[in-house]
């Protein structure tokens, strides 16, 4: 592979990759050494991504791996904090409910089975392709999207029954 080829092809997935690695790891730092480092090693193996079938898929789980490997290196828990929003609102009585409503989300969804919750975060925040979850997760895409519909579900009539959103 060319540098210029990798440099169309691989590097410019860095911007998609940093929503995900961001999430993960929680540092902007972190985050942005991360990428870096996900980049050395794809350049690196740039022979052998020259003939992978799905390139993306193996870019996005080569930076789920990375961002793996260096949270259990730091021994840190991956804990979200509720009150935590990249919105950017001005503090506010709509921030304020925008930010509890994220909580309440995010504490319904850790009590669901980790895979699940990553793969509605891959799909909803980080905005991956079916396709591209299928070859990160190693599932076929109709149970992707059957996981997906069932925890957006579970989301919704949890929200409907305790706090009467519509």
């Amino acid at each position: 592979m060319t540098r210029k080829t990798f440099k169309d092809e691989i590097f410019t997935l860095s911007d998609r990759l940093y929503p995900m690695a961001k999430r993960m790891l929680h540092s902007e730092e972190d985050t942005r050494d991360a990428i870096q480092e996900v980049m050395i090693k794809l350049w690196r193996k740039r022979d052998q991504l020259q003939d992978h079938p799905n390139r993306t898929g193996y870019v996005f789980l080569t930076a789920r791996n990375h961002c793996r490997d260096v949270l259990r290196r730091k021994r840190l828990q991956v804990v979200e904090d509720p009150h935590e929003s990249d919105y950017g609102a001005s503090p506010g009585h709509e921030d304020y409910a925008l930010r509890e409503l994220v909580g309440v989300i995010e504490n319904l969804l850790r009590e669901h089975p980790e895979r699940d919750r990553e793969i509605l975060l891959m799909r909803d925040l980080d905005g991956m392709e079916y396709r591209e979850i299928a070859s990160v997760t190693g599932l076929k895409v109709e149970h992707i999207r059957v996981i997906i519909s069932r925890t957006r579900s579970f989301v919704q009539q949890h929200l409907k029954k305790n706090y009467n959103y519509e």
